[in-house]
């Protein structure tokens, strides 16, 4: 590349950063192609691709290859065909919930009527009384089945439960238990994670739920009061699983190996964020927490800076790669949103607020809360239908005080297993802070003007939205003019599909 090229360029080139993209995009023309013009469009675009390769240019070509994989990754994970009605259903039980009325299973090695079935079944009974199931065990019933494909204004029930692996749905009366023990590692997962439950839950008592939900990222006993509480005060990413969890074991593991023990650092740390990430059920947040947290490692280990951009990049492409249909997930979603805003903000805001002197702690912690609160504010505007207009004051309040809930968290839960009698003792001081955090932040929440009602975005409108925040920032290499110049356009389509999404509604 000549010295003029290289002065004209309007971003520094990412291959993963743009490779995810045309992940994302073959994955969204997946779910709105059916079959067959899904295959034929796979072979129009492996066309393309071999056609810019011939004429060198890689750059698309790597992009289309991209688009071709998003595409054909999530062709190949669509459910098989089944008809609706009454089916004989055999499956092994995965994943458990009893309900006050009612059992809720997920079943993996699923058969219909004897034929092979490629996706989970979420099979429900009409009745409670099957406690003594367990992980593993292999069942059988008559059952009536059904494709998941209800739609509620933004909620599509059948991509919400595709993002799950879960591609049909089954009820039925009773069932035949045929056998056990047929998944020993995911029971061996389980049974961790649930004693690791049960302990938080003897430590915390009536606050076991939140602080289950807040360690391990179980979420069954938190009642939808004090999730729309923290919704409110626009504060409820602290109840999900993420980065944040993952700098506590990164911090305490650092303590203990020395900086120059790089190479065993970076082993210790993955093995911890590991055996982590399985006690939390690889939800998206602790996922893409690792991958990033490897990558940065990796980076120091070789020597290398890293770029958030990227790491963010190379965590959605090996989640989405695993199961194309989180991209759905509103875990994944706000995920990976919120850390698309903080790499894109977080930098420039802090300077500015380091600059009219606001001290350091407070600057960057304010950044990372407004670049993050930018970058899922179409999300939060698309599926609550409002905005929390103290969101910033509520997360400058909340964040530092959850940090120590959930440092204290984790060593409450230490100490129930190693002195169980000093647990319940150890569990008063993060309770108290929690209890007036919770406290300040339905005050908040309570101020005038705490929510405002809009219109939810369409989805295309979110997109939008994403490419002119990304214009806005100094990833691109333009003056703040220049940059402007190119965020018109941007704003004027955002502003317009916005409207359009509106009157069709």
């Amino acid at each position: 590349m000549t010295a003029d090229n290289a002065e004209n360029r309007l971003i520094n080139y990412r291959p993963l950063f743009e490779f995810a993209l045309g992940m994302m995009a073959g994955i969204l023309l997946c779910a709105n192609v059916s079959y067959p013009f899904n295959i034929i469009l796979a072979a129009l675009i492996a066309l393309l691709g071999c056609a810019l390769m011939c004429f060198k240019r890689k750059r698309s070509a790597v992009f289309a290859l991209a688009v071709l994989f998003g595409l054909s990754m999530a062709s190949a994970m669509l459910p098989a065909e089944f008809s609706s009605g009454e089916a004989r259903v055999c499956g092994t039980v995965c994943e458990i919930e009893h309900r006050e009325n009612n059992t809720c299973l997920v079943l993996s090695r699923v058969k219909l009527n004897g034929e092979p079935f490629n996706k989970r079944v979420r099979f429900s009974l009409a009745s409670a009384f099957h406690a003594q199931l367990k992980i593993g065990d292999c069942i059988e019933a008559d059952a009536s089945v059904q494709k998941p494909s209800r739609r509620f204004s933004t909620y599509d029930e059948r991509k919400v439960l595709l993002s799950k692996g879960i591609g049909c749905i089954a009820a039925a009366d009773s069932l035949t238990v045929t056998g056990e023990h047929a998944l020993p590692v995911a029971e061996f997962v389980h049974g961790i994670r649930s004693a690791v439950d049960e302990r938080i839950k003897y430590a915390f008592g009536e606050d076991g739920g939140i602080f289950s939900a807040l360690l391990i990222g179980v979420r069954d006993e938190l009642s939808d009061e004090r999730s729309e509480a923290y919704r409110a005060s626009g504060t409820a990413h602290l109840l999900a699983i993420s980065g944040f969890h993952m700098g506590i074991i990164v911090g305490a593991i650092s303590l203990l190996i020395p900086k120059r023990r790089r190479l065993l650092r970076f082993i210790v740390i993955l093995a911890f964020a590991s055996a982590y990430c399985t006690v939390a059920a690889y939800t998206p947040g602790i996922v893409r927490a690792a991958v990033m947290t490897a990558c940065i490692l990796g980076a120091n280990l070789l020597e290398r800076r890293p770029d958030m951009l990227s790491s963010l990049s190379l965590a959605s492409i090996l989640i989405l790669t695993v199961n194309p249909f989180q991209l759905y997930s509103l875990g994944f979603q706000f995920s990976f949103s919120a850390v698309f805003g903080i790499a894109l903000f977080s930098n420039s805001i802090s300077r500015k607020l380091h600059g009219i002197r606001i001290p350091d702690k407070l600057s960057s912690a304010a950044a990372v809360c407004l670049s993050a609160t930018i970058g899922t504010a179409m999300l939060q505007l698309r599926y609550y239908s409002s905005v929390t207009p103290y969101s910033l004051l509520s997360n400058l309040i909340a964040v530092p005080a959850f940090s120590a809930v959930v440092i204290l968290g984790f060593i409450t839960t230490l100490v129930s297993f190693i002195v169980p009698p000093f647990a319940q003792f150890a569990a008063i001081l993060p309770r108290a802070v929690l209890f007036a955090v919770e406290n300040l932040l339905t005050l908040i929440s309570k101020l005038p003007l705490a929510s405002a009602e809009f219109s939810p975005p369409s989805a295309i409108c979110c997109i939008v939205f994403a490419f002119l925040i990304f214009t806005a920032s100094e990833y691109v290499l333009r003056p703040k003019r220049k940059r402007l110049e190119l965020a018109i356009p941007l704003l004027i389509l955002f502003t317009f599909s916005y409207f359009m999404g509106i009157i069709n509604a």
